[in-house]
């Protein structure tokens, strides 16, 4: 939160959104990834959607930056699949939006007052970690943690 003492409002919005903008497209291509990975056809199809909906937020992001006139952050380039099971791929992407929620929940806090608009944005993306985190929890309560794939 300390980011958000030095800048502008306007500023500090455009840097949680073009901030949040990066994480998404990070998690949407994790997920992609690990459902290709997937060893069972229903997981897979779930992480598909489950990509797919990232994916919808990261077309959202881009058009909120846009719209504010602001350049689109930069995409590092995305890395291989993860190591472990399928089962420690699905802990590691609920882990990732787990931590995503909580920094969304911090920076929708502090920006309330000063940018309303870009802060329902924020919440809008948590609301959407908080359901994949949901997701997610019901597909390792269907994964074995034991198989090696």
């Amino acid at each position: 939160i300390g980011q958000f003492v030095s800048a502008s409002p306007e500023r500090r919005a455009m840097d949680a959104l073009s901030r949040a903008y990066l994480e998404t497209v990070a998690r949407a291509d994790a997920l992609e990834r690990h459902a290709q990975a997937a060893p069972q056809e229903a997981s897979a199809k779930a992480l598909s959607r489950l990509a797919e909906a990232a994916g919808q937020q990261v077309e959202a992001l881009a058009t909120a930056l846009r719209a504010a006139n602001a350049p689109l952050p930069a995409q590092p380039a995305t890395s291989g699949l993860a190591a472990g099971s399928h089962w420690g791929r699905l802990v590691a992407d609920l882990e990732a939006h787990r931590d995503a929620a909580q920094r969304y929940r911090e920076v929708s806090t502090a920006m309330a007052m000063d940018t309303p608009a870009s802060a329902a944005i924020i919440e809008g993306l948590l609301r959407h970690c908080e359901e994949q985190c949901r997701e997610l929890r019901t597909l390792i309560a269907r994964a074995d943690p034991q198989a090696r794939d």
